[in-house]
């Protein structure tokens, strides 16, 4: 009975691997499996990993999948109605400069989509869902000031501030033990997606960044 179990458990972790999906049922609750999240980048030498889980440090993560190279596509994890399972989409930027498209099925957002840009410095953010595009920019110094705008179609730029439906909070998350600075040798700039701008997406979301003006 032993090995038969062990060879059922191979088998299914095979098949799970072939399909790119991850299925795990929690207590015999009814699950509902969430979106598949396809990450798309603008430069081969550039890489993303999605988690969904927690809060993306790996010990409560159900889904973790790394690749190199354009294009990553993995089904983050299985979602238990009413549990609230972000979902963090982290990227590395070799030059500092570059950008991605996250893409989603249209109607079904993750209920909590976050960004975690590894770069040493974040003076350029842009951020377009549908007809909206966020600007952002992290002045380098202390203490960081975040300044942000929203253009809309056939809408002249506006201002963003903190509580608006469209702010996109930005913090800077340095190495442990560290405190923030720029430049940021060790960590990331955490982002979290406003609902009014992952529901104006639609399924598409394309993030474009510069770290340094050169």
């Amino acid at each position: 009975m032993g090995m038969q179990t062990t060879h059922w458990k191979h088998l299914l972790w095979g098949c799970g691997i072939c399909c790119g999906v991850v299925s795990l049922l929690a207590a015999c609750r009814p699950v509902t499996p969430p979106p598949p999240i396809t990450v798309e980048l603008s430069k081969a030498d550039d890489y993303a990993t999605v988690t969904a889980g927690a809060d993306g440090t790996g010990e409560d993560d159900r889904v973790a999948l790394e690749v190199f190279g354009v294009t990553l596509l993995t089904l983050p994890s299985t979602d238990v109605p009413g549990e609230d399972t972000p979902v963090i989409v982290e990227l590395h930027s070799a030059s500092g400069i570059g950008g991605a498209t996250i893409t989603w099925p249209a109607g079904n957002a993750p209920t909590t989509l976050q960004l975690h840009l590894h770069l040493s410095g974040l003076e350029e953010l842009e951020l377009t869902g549908g007809a909206s595009t966020v600007q952002a920019s992290v002045s380098s110094s202390p203490p960081f000031p975040v300044r942000e705008s929203l253009i809309q179609a056939d809408s002249a730029e506006q201002t963003l501030a903190a509580g608006d439906a469209y702010w996109t909070p930005i913090e800077i998350i340095p190495a442990a033990g560290e405190t923030p600075a720029i430049p940021l040798k060790e960590g990331y700039f955490a982002i979290t997606i406003p609902s009014a701008l992952l529901q104006d997406a639609d399924g598409v979301l394309k993030v474009q960044w510069v770290d340094f003006y050169r």
